[in-house]
């Protein structure tokens, strides 16, 4: 049977977002110091705040998770081209 990291992975990759999130909390709850369990539940969030958190928290467990530093590094590449859009 499919862990609910999983559930949320196979439920994301169908487009079922509400599904997804539903099924990461419930892996936060079964395993909360699995950094991609962070790193999905970043992916679904809307809120760039929330998402650098959750990518922050990924990175405490997992120092080395390639996925959280490149989510980190897209969003700080995101700031930094809409500070300078607003210079413009």
């Amino acid at each position: 049977m499919p862990s609910s990291l999983q559930k949320g992975i196979n439920a994301a990759k169908s487009g079922c977002k509400g599904d997804a999130l539903k099924f990461l909390k419930d892996a936060i709850l079964e395993e909360p110091h699995n950094a991609d369990v962070w790193v999905w539940i970043a992916a679904l969030t809307e809120d760039e705040a929330q998402q650098e958190i959750y990518l922050q928290r990924a990175l405490n467990i997992d120092p080395t998770s390639t996925s959280a530093q490149q989510g980190l590094a897209f969003l700080k590449d995101k700031k930094h081209d809409r500070s300078e859009e607003e210079l413009s």
